[in-house]
């Protein structure tokens, strides 16, 4: 019986979520206008723009009738008007693992120490939580 549920865990884990996607219709220094994501997404969501140079994560923070805008986590260069944006519905989530104990991560819970990659925990978090219980 363990072995199903584990099975199952298994496939919901790397089960795929349905894609919304939108449009790139501005950039306008650090901020990004997006069309076709307005009913899909929130503020603080986390979507990908897959810009020219490569993916590129940023957070909505601000959604109005010209569209949803966003903040990248890093820099939006090489991305242009036309450009594909993708709702990320998981991005909000990290799996910490004891392992991470003494680990140094930023604030999307990827290392920066240079020490390889974090183990991933059985428990999904959100990012914007509050602390687990002490007890």
């Amino acid at each position: 019986m363990q072995t199903a549920f584990s099975d199952l865990t298994s496939q919901l884990r790397n089960a795929s979520d349905a894609r919304v996607t939108g449009e790139v219709r501005a950039v306008l220094g650090l901020s990004l206008t997006v069309s076709g994501l307005e009913r899909a997404v929130g503020i603080g969501g986390r979507c990908t723009v897959h810009g020219a140079r490569g993916p590129v994560l940023g957070e909505v923070v601000g959604i109005d009738a010209r569209g949803t805008h966003l903040l990248p986590f890093g820099s939006w260069a090489g991305v242009v008007v036309g450009d594909k944006v993708e709702h990320s519905p998981r991005g909000d989530l990290v799996r910490p693992d004891a392992g991470w104990i003494g680990r140094v991560v930023n604030a999307l819970g990827e290392p920066l120490d240079g020490r390889g990659p974090l183990m991933e925990g059985e428990a999904a978090r959100m990012v914007r939580a509050g602390p687990p219980s002490a007890f």
